[in-house]
Formats: structure tokens, sequence, C-alpha cells
């Protein structure tokens, strides 16, 4: 088989942890031919991609896309002239990271300056909504074509009319939870025979050998060590969190809330921790390329998300038993037991900073979430996605 994985990038998300999980466990046979196209390669962790896949490079016009304005008159690229003469100015200002409609409305664009693919697939599969999803349908020559939404559809704020597009010429349309299968479903009813389920794949051993490199040094004596993991946006809710950190304070708690992840929020938070003077307290770490060390040697793991698809950073969380506090998103029950596998709070700052404190303060009811995720099942299981593939069956 001739198979192409494509994905927006290859940072510190779900989406990426779990397609790399699936390339290092599906055994290809020498005679297939995998391919993988990033699009944005800002953030090259290729590292653990197998050498069997084939990385791609990025066409001009891509990398273009994903950058600002006045980057683009400035570089050398051989489509400035087009670019200049094609696209207006108002729209390259669009922030493409920070609003799925505002991604339809520049792949809009940029669509006619991007060229097709000078080589054909069996399988062509976009691993991720938005640009991916785009990118396989307009620009891939295939016999199949699979597409992924990684979120509950109606909690992002892309335009259904132009996404159904774009559903219609899928084979299938995947997503991670039953509750992003019902979201989906309910927007797109039509869609409802090509709607599959696939948990993401989070590999056991694999969190294990990566979190066995010693306690990182931004640990070093500091007690009552809070960690979370997510991309700094709206959706993650680390504003929540931070207010939430501000009570603790208040209420003379020693501790220090670890945050690793960029995004657009990043300034905003950073003026939210100094405006609190939490600087002793909580600390934005960027992008760890292994994050499994700052989860082993954590004391609990707090995720306060307004919404997930099915986080896989919680299940890497429980994989390395934490004690794990998390707000109740729509699909967090696919992936907590209130009060047996973790404590589920109210998206609020003050059940958030009760319940840490109780946790904190609590060596039982840690020891008893940890015996208790000891339990849970996590292991890789490709056999769905060979049987969706039809990969050396």
């Amino acid at each position: 088989m001739k198979v192409l994985f494509v994905i927006n990038d290859l940072g510190c998300g779900g989406a990426q942890k779990s397609l790399v999980s699936l390339l290092n466990s599906i055994e290809f046979q020498e005679k297939d031919s995998v391919d993988l196209l990033v699009l944005d390669q800002t953030n090259k962790f290729f590292d653990e991609i197998p050498e069997r896949i084939r990385i791609l490079n990025c066409p001009e016009e891509i990398r273009a896309m994903f950058m600002q304005i006045s980057s683009i008159i400035k570089s050398d690229l051989r489509i400035v002239t087009k670019v200049k003469g094609i696209i207006s100015k108002s729209l390259l200002k669009l922030d493409i990271k920070n609003n799925d409609d505002n991604v339809q409305k520049i792949w809009r664009s940029w669509r006619l300056l991007i060229p097709e693919m000078d080589r054909s697939y069996d399988l062509a599969v976009s691993y991720v909504d938005g640009f991916a999803n785009y990118y396989v349908i307009d620009k891939v020559k295939t016999k199949r074509k699979i597409l992924w939404v990684h979120n509950e559809y109606e909690k992002l704020s892309y335009n259904p009319q132009y996404d159904m597009a774009y559903f219609l010429k899928a084979e299938k349309i995947i997503t991670i939870s039953e509750s992003c299968v019902d979201s989906l479903k309910r927007t797109f009813p039509e869609m409802a025979e090509k709607i599959k389920m696939l948990p993401n794949l989070s590999s056991k051993d694999l969190i294990w050998k990566q979190s066995d490199v010693g306690m990182p040094d931004e640990y070093e004596n500091r007690h009552n060590i809070i960690v979370s993991i997510g991309r700094l946006s709206f959706q993650k809710g680390f504003d929540m969190a931070i207010k939430a950190a501000t009570i603790l304070k208040d209420k003379k708690i020693d501790f220090c809330w670890f945050i690793i992840g960029e995004g657009e929020l990043h300034d905003t938070l950073s003026g939210q921790i100094s405006m609190g003077g939490l600087e002793n307290h909580v600390r934005l770490l960027g992008n760890r390329k292994n994050p499994y060390p700052y989860i082993r040697y954590s004391t609990i793991f707090v995720q306060p998300s307004r919404y997930e698809g099915k986080s896989i950073v919680l299940d890497e969380a429980k994989i390395l038993l934490k004690p794990i506090i998390t707000t109740n998103y729509t699909t967090v029950y696919d992936s907590i037991t209130d009060g047996v596998t973790g404590s589920i709070v109210k998206f609020n700052e003050t059940n958030l900073a009760e319940a840490i404190m109780r946790l904190l303060s609590d060596k039982k009811l840690q020891n008893r979430y940890c015996e208790a995720l000891k339990n849970e099942p996590s292991s890789v299981n490709v056999e769905p996605y060979l049987d969706l593939f039809r990969i050396n069956k």
C-alpha cells in the first residue's frame, strides 16, 4: 500500500501524540510506502517518528500560509508576488491558531495557491481537523480519504456548511469518544453512517520509558507540585486555574503549579500571574519535548479544561499513576470515575482550589486514586486502526 498521513503540526497536542503512538505501533510491510506530511513545521518534534516513515518536505505555499504577512514579504519565497496579488492583507492577518472559522476563511483563499501533490496514494489519512482535513480532500490524489475530528464538534467554531462539503468526499469521519460521535451526528445527521469512534492511542511502555530520566530541574526544592499540560488557549481553562492559584496563595498553601504548553494566551496568562503576585507559585514552562518526567514527579495532575474531545494527556497522567483533578467538561466521564480514579469538579476557581487543597493534604486519597489507576486498561490496541485502514489485512 501507498499511505499518506497528514497532520497540522507535530507539537505537544493529543492528536500529535496519538499519531506518534500509532506510527510506532503499526508493523508496516517492506512493500508498503508510508509518508507523513506535517503542514506547519515550526515545531519539528520528529525524533520519535520511526525511520521507516518518510517525512515529506512541505511546499513553500503551505509554509507561507503559517507566516505573518510581514514575514512573507521579507522572505525569499518565490510566491511573494502571487500572495500579494491574490490574498488581501486583512485576510492574512487573521489568527489561524485562535479561531476555527478563520482557519476555513484562510483555506478558502490559500487553497488557490497550494499545489496538488505530485504523487498518488491508496489511502490518505488526515489525523486532525482543520487544515489537514481540507488539504487531504483538495490536494491529495488517492482512492480513499479518511478524516479526523479531535473534539466535540459543537464546541468548535467551524462553519458546518463549509465542512459538510469536505465530509461528503470522505470515506470515513473518525472521532475520539462517544460524546464526540454524538456531537458530530447532531451536526451532520446525513453523515451518521460515515462517523466512527476510535480512541486516541497512548503507549504505556513508551510513556514510562520516556519518564525515566530523573526529576526535572525546575522541581528541585519545590513542594506540593501541581502540573498541567495543554495549549495556552481558551479551551484549556488556564485563566481559571490561575484564579484558583490565587485562592491557594491567599490560604497560605505551599505549592508550585507548572503549566506546560504554548499558545495565543501566553502573554495574557503571564500578565495574570504578574498581577496576582504569583511568580513564585505559577510558572509557564512553554513546550517540553518530553513532558512525562514532569507528570511522573509531580504531586498531582490538574486539567482545568472547558471542553475536550477525549484528553490524551489525561490518559498519560493515568498511565503514570498520578492523582488527578479535572473539571466537569462533557467527555471527562469517558476517562475518570469521580471519587475513584480522580476528582471531577465544577468549572470555577473556588471548587478547583478546594479540591486541590483537599487532595494535597490527604495522602490516603492520593494513594487510593493511584491504586485504582493501576487497574485501568492502558495498552495500545491498533487492530481497529488496521481494520479501518485495511493495512496488512
